[in-house]
């Protein structure tokens, strides 16, 4: 058996090789099971200090009764994978989650290789990287999306390359761990999952982009900041919270057209106050990540800009938002009178809402 330990970084295409291998079944090959294609509320139950399960944003979110389950989950989610390693034993097993190669995941990251260990010694890395500018800005909207971050903090983006790659050397050995630049001009077949698989010694080279990320425009952006930052930010303490979450992520994927950059003055003295840090990284991939930063786009300085974007747009955010409620195709009799039922309802809310 080996298995293939997939690190992240976030923001690199993992949901794409998560949705695909967790789906497609190929003789040679495992996929670890869990309620969902991402493995990172898998990593976190079974490997995570007991007594910081309930921080972890993805459980808290799901409310007090979730977190009172976690122990027996905890247990039955370690029983069912080692019931999976050892009925599995001839085939390439896969385990992707972006917060192994968290920085703040050290030791559960630790824990995690030991207990493969007892299954394997064939154990190998796979990480892609991507450029300090584009990761820091995708990392702020994936905050945003999480309710992590209310501000623009973007001291905390910085992407902590030798924090987060540097423990598996250690852990499993340099000549096993395989660091990629993510690059569309530069990976196989310009694909993501063609890319991942070459790396695990399959070839495929799907018909369709699969290294569609899911990225926000930069209106769209500046609107959700809005919502955190002033509004009532992100929905927690119920089972459905993410699901909610997600549906209004979607609704505003929706706006605008244009990408979200950092202004120079914003993100330059974060560059060179962690100017170490990238030197490190391109040595480890021995070219200079830099030369792969794009950063064109709607530039952002401050809170204040991303408010004003906002407000600029709010017309998008109004059309959005009467076409999810009306769409435009012929509806049906029935749907035409839930939405006359609905407006009836909720329009004593809608007066009040008019008049802030």
């Amino acid at each position: 058996m080996q298995v293939i330990v997939h690190v992240g970084m976030h923001k690199t295409g993992s949901t794409a090789i998560q949705n695909h291998f967790a789906t497609m079944r190929y003789d040679e090959l495992g996929y670890c099971p869990w309620e969902t294609p991402n493995h990172c509320g898998l990593f976190i139950l079974l490997f995570q200090d007991e007594d910081k399960l309930a921080q972890y944003h993805g459980f808290r979110a799901r409310g007090e009764a979730f977190i009172c389950e976690l122990p027996r989950l905890r247990a039955e989610w370690t029983a069912r994978l080692e019931q999976y390693l050892t009925t599995t034993a001839n085939k390439k097993i896969i385990f992707s989650a972006e917060d192994i190669s968290w920085p703040g995941f050290h030791d559960a990251t630790r824990r995690m290789i030991q207990f493969f260990s007892r299954f394997t010694d064939n154990i190998k890395i796979v990480g892609y990287v991507r450029p300090p500018h584009s990761f820091a800005v995708s990392a702020f909207q994936q905050y945003l999306k999480d309710g992590g971050l209310k501000d623009l903090a973007v001291q905390r983006l910085w992407p902590a390359y030798k924090g987060r790659f540097e423990q598996f050397d250690a852990l499993v050995g340099a000549e096993r761990v395989f660091l990629r630049i993510y690059e569309r001009s530069i990976l196989v077949n310009q694909n993501i999952i063609s890319d991942f698989s070459s790396l695990i010694g399959l070839n495929i080279a799907p018909a369709f982009d699969s290294d569609a990320n899911e990225t926000l425009t930069a209106e769209a952006v500046a609107l959700l900041f809005a919502q955190r930052h002033l509004g009532e930010g992100y929905p927690t303490g119920f089972n459905t919270a993410q699901r909610d979450n997600n549906d209004f992520i979607a609704l505003l994927a929706r706006i605008g057209s244009q990408r979200l950059c950092f202004a120079p003055d914003l993100w330059q003295p974060i560059e060179e106050l962690h100017a170490e840090d990238l030197t490190w990284i391109n040595q480890r991939l021995q070219t200079e990540l830099q030369n792969y930063e794009t950063s064109t786009g709607i530039e952002i300085a401050s809170s204040d800009d991303l408010l004003l974007l906002a407000q600029q747009n709010y017309h998008l955010l109004r059309d959005a938002f009467v076409e999810h409620l009306f769409p435009v195709e012929k509806p049906s009799v029935k749907r035409m009178v839930k939405s006359l039922d609905f407006m009836r309802k909720h329009i004593p809310d809608i007066k009040a809402f008019q008049t802030v």
